[in-house]
C-alpha cells in the first residue's frame, strides 16, 4: 500500500513509502520507480534538483505492516497511528490461537494480517470496521469448516460391536436366524 511522503526540495515530484501486504517489506519510490539505495539497511538516497541528497530512513513499527520513517534525521508520520480499538480489532481473529491451536493460529494470523490491511486502507470508517469483522467471523467459520472436515481424521471411529464378539454381546440368543 502506498503512502505519500513529505521530502523537503523535492515538492514537485511523487514521492512514496510502499509496503507490501504480506510480508511487511517497505520501499521509498520516487516518481513511481525505486529509489536509489543509500548507505545503510532500509535507507535510501534522494537528489534534490540543488544537487543535495535528502537521506530516507525506515524503520519497523512493530505489529504495524506501516514503517516509521525519517527524513534527513526528522520523523515524518506517513499513516495516522491506529486507535485502541482498530487494534482490538486486528487482533481478534488471534483469539483462535487460544482453542485451535497451530490450525487456528493460521487462521488468525492469516485474518489479522487481512484486517491490518483493511484497516489501513481508504474506506470510510464504518465500512472499514465492517469488513475487519466479516474477516474475523470468516476465520472463525473457516476454522470451524477445517475440524469439521479434518475430524474423521483426527478421531475415528471404532468399528460397531458384533454379537459374539465382546463379553457383553456374546451372542445371539437361541432360535434367533443365524444360530447354531
Amino acid at each position: 500500500m502506498p503512502y505519500p511522503l513529505q521530502v523537503p526540495g523535492l515538492e514537485g515530484r511523487s514521492v512514496q513509502v510502499e509496503t507490501a501486504t504480506w510480508t511487511g517489506a517497505a520501499r521509498v519510490l520516487l516518481d513511481g520507480r525505486p529509489a536509489p539505495p543509500g548507505a545503510g539497511k532500509r535507507e535510501y538516497r534522494l537528489t534534490r534538483p540543488d544537487g543535495t541528497v535528502a537521506v530516507v530512513r525506515l524503520t519497523g513499527a512493530g505489529l504495524d505492516l506501516t514503517p516509521r520513517v525519517t527524513v534527513d534525521g526528522v520523523a515524518q508520520t506517513v499513516a495516522p497511528p491506529l486507535h485502541w480499538y482498530e487494534w482490538g480489532l486486528i487482533i481478534l481473529p488471534m483469539t483462535l490461537v487460544l482453542t485451535g491451536g497451530g490450525l487456528g493460529g493460521l487462521c488468525g494470523g492469516v485474518a489479522l494480517t487481512i484486517n491490518l490491511s483493511l484497516l489501513r486502507g481508504p474506506l470510510p470508517a464504518w465500512g472499514r470496521y465492517a469488513r475487519a469483522l466479516g474477516v474475523t467471523l470468516a476465520a472463525y467459520a473457516l476454522y470451524a469448516a477445517a475440524i469439521l472436515a479434518l475430524q474423521p481424521f483426527m478421531h475415528p471411529r471404532p468399528p460397531a460391536p458384533t454379537y459374539g464378539s465382546s463379553p457383553t454381546m456374546p451372542g445371539p440368543p437361541p432360535g434367533f436366524p443365524g444360530h447354531p
